[in-house]
């Protein structure tokens, strides 16, 4: 009758199990993301985990007013921005046809680096990881962009009309699309169709854009709390 009861007894408590793992995950990864809201004295270390382009846009506009979490937080609203250079089917699809269709065999570097690229919300550098010819990264560059429909006539520049219109209506608030929008004929043109300064440019105008509400900043403080709190110790058994 005990063995009995103790299987029930362990039965249902897989699902509070389950949960606290959850929780742990999350709680880590809340750390991994934006626990660090003190900077070092040396700077950022690089780590696969951590957006750097995120924490380094935090540094120069963000930080002296939010903290690094409220930062990661309006980096999600403005996660529209990078959509719009998104091609039909996905970036990794774009850059293996593109591949293809210049005669390119794509090397392990190049399908090890599609994890990190999207965890660093950088998939439009997964062009660089196809070759160690600068020539032909360009061209598989230009091919993959000329994909989203962002390119000029010409194919050499950037139809600013079209980024403004995509950007505009990528955002569900439409004051924060406009603001965004407003920032295209200022970002700089892309040198060798290398278009990361360029969403880094509106990702910027965007967060700057974005107000640190006060359920945003009573959001990062739960999850900075969550990531600190001391575990708590499980009953022992009588």
């Amino acid at each position: 009758m005990r063995l009995r009861y103790h299987s029930l007894l362990s039965v249902q408590l897989r699902p509070r199990e389950d949960e606290k793992m959850q929780s742990v995950v999350l709680g880590v990864l809340a750390l991994a993301a934006g626990a660090a809201a003190v900077v070092p004295a040396g700077g950022f270390a690089a780590s696969p985990w951590v957006d750097s382009k995120a924490i380094s846009i935090c540094l120069l506009d963000v930080l002296p007013t939010d903290s690094l979490m409220v930062c990661q937080l309006k980096k999600g609203q403005c996660s529209p921005v990078g959509a719009v250079f998104s091609p039909p089917g996905g970036p990794v699809k774009a850059v293996t046809s593109c591949a293809n269709t210049t005669g390119v065999a794509l090397g392990p570097q190049f399908f090890m680096s599609i994890g990190l690229a999207f965890v660093s919300g950088n998939p439009e550098s997964l062009a660089d990881k196809t070759s160690s010819n600068p020539n032909t990264v360009t061209a598989i560059r230009r091919c993959a962009l000329n994909a989203t429909g962002l390119l000029n006539a010409d194919m050499m520049t950037l139809n600013r009309t079209a980024i403004a219109a995509s950007v505009s209506s990528a955002f569900s608030t439409h004051a924060l699309g406009t603001a965004v929008a407003s920032a295209v004929a200022a970002c700089p043109e892309p040198v060798d169709y290398n278009i990361t300064d360029f969403i880094t440019c509106l990702r910027r105008a965007c967060m700057n854009s974005v107000s640190a509400s006060p359920l945003m900043k009573m959001a990062a403080e739960s999850v900075k709390a969550m990531a600190v709190a001391p575990p708590t110790e499980a009953p022992t058994a009588a």
